[in-house]
């Protein structure tokens, strides 16, 4: 398999993890534990589990969700960026927003719009003061 092709198998499965007989509960609490460490942030992080719960079954786990970290659009949750997809970012004040590309063009159209207006006021306005 290619890169592309690992990163979209990736992207596009969805583990059974919660209710799975064949998972232990330490494997199952590290998997949960990691994706809500790596959500909210991109720092490094180290996992224990106790010898013999199986560390190599839970590193197979531990790509989904993780590889090439996705996210929701702000606009809409139901898109989904993924690492390296062309998005929108809008950081104000403490807070950041992701956007997707289609929501993206939504908001620079309306942004566009709006500083048109402001060009053509500012010019009236020094129309005005000048003539």
């Amino acid at each position: 398999m290619t890169n592309e092709e690992i990163r979209r198998f990736i992207n596009n499965a969805r583990p059974h993890i919660q209710g799975n007989p064949n998972l232990r509960d330490p494997q199952v609490e590290r998997w949960f534990r990691k994706r809500q460490h790596f959500r909210n942030s991109s720092e490094h992080a180290i996992l224990q589990i106790p010898v013999g719960c199986n560390e190599t079954g839970l590193m197979a786990l531990l790509p989904f969700e993780t590889v090439q970290r996705r996210r929701h659009c702000s606009r809409n949750q139901k898109h989904v960026i993924c690492h390296g997809d062309k998005c929108l970012v809008i950081k104000e004040n403490m807070s950041k927003n992701n956007y997707c590309m289609k929501c993206a063009a939504l908001i620079l159209q309306k942004a566009r719009e709006e500083l048109v207006c402001l060009i053509t006021e500012s010019k009236e306005d020094n129309d005005a003061t000048t003539g």
